[in-house]
């Protein structure tokens, strides 16, 4: 069959499965003594012939054609998990072979890797059980939080937090942020580090942070309204113009953090002409967010239509 015609995500997820159960009989036959040779050979043989066939098919559907039928969005992070999946295969699988010539003592030790490419095998199953909704929901809730982050930021900074707790801002990450722990981490210390303090007494400072800070919380109100009326939504899977708007609005909302870290940027530099011009981006990326979102995926007006018109306004 032509390779749009074919789903690639069910592809991989049942190809991933099945290494996940191949490397872990090669990691219990590793722990046998002396090293079972043939039958470590057949389980290999087995995942040569159909596992990375499969794997290298599922990869080239997802790519191709172009426009990938995937998105760009699914496609790179297609791309991106199974690139660590074979980096960590192949590191099991010397492994492997230098205890079954003797030169690992610890046998254990392949056992500890087949862990790893048990989370690699499920990260990239996961997204066909996700899907492209999913995948993009979640994406729009890691950058709700940064956003999030960065208005919590700012407010320390205008209150002067920064030196009165210095040290004290691992709250700010919740446990579960682990994906992106470091963006966020780097972005709090460069703020506790800064070398301008909010100047007290000004009003036009004042002003330029409380608009900023209104602005930004509105914001992050259209990431909570994308998110549940268009990505939760989303289920045209298959259907290239909905695909590139998704992909689209995933664009916008994946830049907007990456500005509002440059609004940041001009506040502790005392810019005031940056800030304003830095914010006016911010706002404009969001609005063109809403256009892209504005209507259903049938084309049509509905609640969340209405919803924009006022967030528009209120911006």
């Amino acid at each position: 069959p032509h390779p749009s015609s074919i789903s690639a995500l069910p592809i991989l997820h049942d190809t991933a499965r099945l290494l996940r159960a191949h490397t872990t009989k090669i990691s219990l036959l590793a722990l046998q003594t002396p090293f079972p040779h043939s039958a470590t050979s057949k389980v290999l043989r087995e995942m040569s012939t159909s596992c990375f066939p499969a794997l290298k098919t599922g990869i080239h559907i997802c790519l191709h054609p172009q426009p990938a039928p995937c998105g760009r969005t699914m496609t790179e992070e297609v791309r991106i998990r199974s690139r660590r999946l074979c980096v960590e295969l192949t590191a099991f699988l010397r492994e492997v072979r230098d205890v079954s010539r003797g030169r690992t003592a610890r046998r254990d030790q392949s056992l500890k890797a087949t862990g790893v490419i048990w989370e690699a095998c499920d990260d990239l199953a996961a997204l066909a059980e996700v899907g492209t909704s999913g995948l993009a929901v979640r994406k729009g809730e890691e950058w709700r939080c940064l956003l999030e982050d960065a208005i919590e930021e700012l407010r320390e900074w205008r209150e002067g937090e920064d030196t009165e707790q210095e040290g004290d801002w691992d709250g700010l990450l919740d446990e579960d942020d682990e994906a992106v722990e470091g963006d966020r981490e780097g972005a709090v210390e460069g703020i506790f580090h800064a070398a301008n303090s909010f100047p007290r007494g000004s009003e036009e400072w004042e002003s330029l942070v409380e608009d900023a800070t209104g602005k930004l919380k509105k914001i992050v109100l259209l990431y909570r309204a994308v998110v549940k009326r268009r990505m939760e939504t989303f289920s045209h899977d298959g259907d290239s113009e909905a695909v590139a708007r998704l992909d689209a609005i995933i664009d916008g909302l994946r830049r907007i953090p990456q500005m509002v870290d440059e609004l940041a940027g001009t506040f502790y530099e005392l810019d005031v002409d940056g800030v304003e011009t830095q914010l006016k981006l911010c706002v404009s990326e969001a609005k063109d967010v809403v256009d892209k979102a504005r209507f259903g995926w049938d084309g049509s007006e509905d609640t969340f239509t209405t919803w924009c018109k006022k967030w528009e306004e209120a911006i």
